[in-house]
């Protein structure tokens, strides 16, 4: 269930920042609430609804059961598992040896 976060900003901003996971769904809904004339109820308006987007990409965490097997005296074999939390899609890997 996606958490809802909810503020308030002065009637002149311009912006609004959210603070969210890497490569994440968001989906904001932008509503004026305004005093109409003579009245002492305030009324909204919404003025962006469902307005969806992904947040952006992130260095992954650490793969998981990675383990090193030597096939010969010159050949082995690296193998691990999707991180925990890939903040993004795994384009490629690296693996160097010093």
């Amino acid at each position: 269930m996606a958490a809802t976060q909810t503020f308030m900003a002065d009637a002149d901003a311009l912006e609004a920042s959210i603070e969210n996971q890497p490569f994440s769904t968001v989906s904001v809904d932008v509503v004026a609430n305004y005093m109409p004339a003579g009245s002492t109820i305030e009324a909204s308006v919404p003025v962006v609804q469902g307005s969806t987007f992904v947040s952006g990409e992130d260095i992954p965490s650490m793969p998981l059961n990675v383990r090193a097997t030597l096939l010969g005296l010159n050949r082995f074999s690296i193998t691990w598992a999707t991180p925990t939390n890939p903040n993004g899609i795994i384009r490629n890997h690296r693996v160097s040896a010093p």
